[in-house]
């Protein structure tokens, strides 16, 4: 059974888990002969922030306390649900189960909290990954890591200690060049903390996953190498500093010409109209060419009163009018190409970084081998790798065994690798109710 409960941001998602995991670990429905007072170690609760845990577990534990004094349920609210949750049953009997079996699983949980199972995704993943170290390729006894930082330090500096070395030319050229670039941006040529800040996008999902598309040659499909990159970032330079400025350059006198031809010189043009035209001078990407309001309206304009002041439109509008086609193509070429370079030239930028981002990569791996740790990140994407390769993952099968109900909080703060993971744990149940190897399994998402 797959259940759905939707629930807005204060509307009481951890009243409604808390309930249903209680419904499910009293088995209000079974007699007392089949009632068993360990059933919640077969219950798996996950949430996503320690905080969210620790709730559920207090909510838990203080409800089913409280149970077991036999309150009204007039006074108490989530016992009063409960009871009408099972309309079809004596409310006595409803009543009394309740009662009686809340002191008894209560004290088995304080007693066994250890198999209490409500825990964050991460920490879920923790235990799945303990379990299966030698298949998710990590070390017997590793230490878990938190906080890439210091690992991103200890790469940095290990592979700015490389560049000089004759073996590692290719990385000392293209940091150099990097370097280089930066000052003649006029920003700082030391690369070394935007080398750092660059190396934390590897313990981000997303980026992590852009860098590795980047990563790969799309002709060859193979890695790209450190020369890949380089050639690939002179060729990227060619096209903004040399092909695309040249053809701006050329679109820009044709600009000028085509004005002049019809008698509307740039000058003749208003001070605001001209001066966003002068933004395309120079060399690309000097000036912010993105359309003010003054350019926007001669864009939207139907006659060349907009290109000038009322007082000059009046002695000429015919001139003007021939004039406005051709401000307004023109200069929307040259708004088109710029924008191109632009684009480009965020490419390029990135490149070096990326580069740096590789090493980085191929340095903190070395790092956690020789020091026994993994960085949290990559327990959910080694577990991912598993998931993603076989139709009804043997890493959960084993769970199915232990666990018959899962209760899932706070779905939509789950990254894209999470919820690849957590798929298996909903979509493996088929029609006799067995998931992965267990019975009466049962998933509820909030």
């Amino acid at each position: 059974m797959f259940k759905i409960y939707r629930s807005s941001a204060g509307a009481g998602k951890t009243f409604t888990l808390a309930k249903e995991y209680i419904k499910i670990v009293l088995q209000i429905q079974l007699f007392d002969e089949e009632f068993n007072p360990n059933y919640y170690q077969h219950v798996l609760a996950v949430t996503f922030t320690n905080l969210a845990t620790s709730e559920m577990k207090d909510r838990i534990l203080e409800q089913l306390k409280t149970f077991s004094q036999k309150p009204d349920p007039s006074t108490e609210g989530m016992l009063d649900t409960i009871v009408k949750d099972y309309k079809g049953m004596d409310e006595n009997i409803v009543l009394n189960r309740i009662y009686s079996r809340s002191k008894i699983v209560h004290q088995r949980i304080l007693h066994g909290y250890s198999n209490f199972s409500v825990s964050t995704i991460d920490a879920f993943s923790q235990k799945i990954a303990q379990a299966f170290k030698r298949d998710l390729n990590f070390p017997f006894n590793y230490e878990l890591v938190l906080n890439g930082d210091e690992l991103i330090e200890d790469a940095t500096y290990i592979l700015m200690d490389k560049l000089g070395q004759q073996e590692h030319e290719k990385l000392t050229e293209a940091l150099e060049v990097f370097s280089i670039k930066k000052a003649e941006e006029g920003t700082s040529w030391n690369i070394l903390p935007q080398i750092k800040q660059f190396g934390r996008v590897l313990f981000d999902e997303d980026q992590r996953k852009i860098i590795e598309k980047l990563g790969v040659n799309p002709t060859t499909n193979n890695k790209m190498s450190i020369e890949d990159y380089t050639q690939l970032a002179k060729k990227l330079r060619k096209v903004i500093y040399e092909d695309l400025q040249q053809e701006k350059d050329i679109k820009l006198e044709d600009f000028k010409e085509e004005m002049s031809a019809v008698g509307v010189p740039l000058e003749s043009l208003a001070r605001f109209v001209a001066s966003y035209a002068g933004k395309f001078e120079g060399k690309i990407g000097d000036n912010d060419v993105t359309p003010n309001t003054t350019a926007q309206k001669v864009f939207d304009g139907t006659d060349g009163s907009v290109l000038t002041t009322k007082a000059n439109y009046k002695k000429s509008p015919a001139q003007f009018d021939l004039a406005l086609p051709i401000y307004q193509n023109r200069i929307q070429d040259l708004l088109a190409l710029v924008q191109k370079a632009t684009l480009i030239k965020n490419v390029y930028d990135k490149i070096y970084l990326i580069i740096t981002a590789e090493v980085l990569k191929e340095e903190m791996g070395a790092l956690k081998e020789e020091q026994g740790v993994v960085h949290i990140s990559e327990i959910g994407e080694n577990i991912n790798k598993i998931v993603e390769s076989s139709p009804v993952p043997y890493l959960y099968e084993r769970l199915g065994e232990r666990y018959r109900h899962i209760l899932i909080d706070e779905f939509q703060d789950t990254s894209k690798t999470q919820w690849h993971n957590l798929i298996p744990l909903v979509a493996h149940v088929d029609v006799s109710g067995r998931m992965f190897g267990s019975r009466r399994c049962e998933t509820v998402h909030l």
